[in-house]
């Protein structure tokens, strides 16, 4: 569990560099994927824990001027949109285990070279040399 808290603390930080003052957008499409992998094979209630941590920690360091129109109310506001990511964590995780029990990997990639030898789309059939 220690990694998987690390994981997200790592992806917490990352989101936070996207915003400003730093912006580093071109961390936007990577900054998530530390929390995917610690969301990886967790129970529900880990993942949510887990989504809640990484909201709280990212829009705690992102709405940091909240402090400064509400002063006491605004790690109660962080909290609230904390749980915005604990629900995704949640829909990871039941997207992860609708996955893995009714489409398996043999089932997917035979469902996907069927529908690219079918298709007459000319960017979907592969070619041959």
């Amino acid at each position: 569990m220690p990694r998987k808290i690390l994981l997200t603390l790592l992806s917490a930080i990352l989101v936070v560099l996207v915003f400003p003052p730093i912006g580093w957008w071109f961390l936007a499409p990577v900054a998530w994927i530390p929390l995917f992998i610690a969301l990886n094979e967790t129970s529900l209630r880990a993942s949510f824990r887990l989504g809640v941590l990484h909201g709280f920690l990212s829009f705690g360091a992102t709405l940091w001027w909240l402090l400064e129109i509400f002063k006491t109310l605004a790690p109660a506001l962080w909290i609230m949109l904390a749980l915005f990511t604990g629900i995704f964590g949640m829909a990871f995780h039941f997207a992860r285990r609708f996955q893995t029990k009714w489409l398996p990997s043999s089932k997917m990639k035979k469902a996907s070279s069927t529908l690219t030898t079918k298709c007459r789309c000319p960017m979907l059939v592969k070619s041959t040399p």
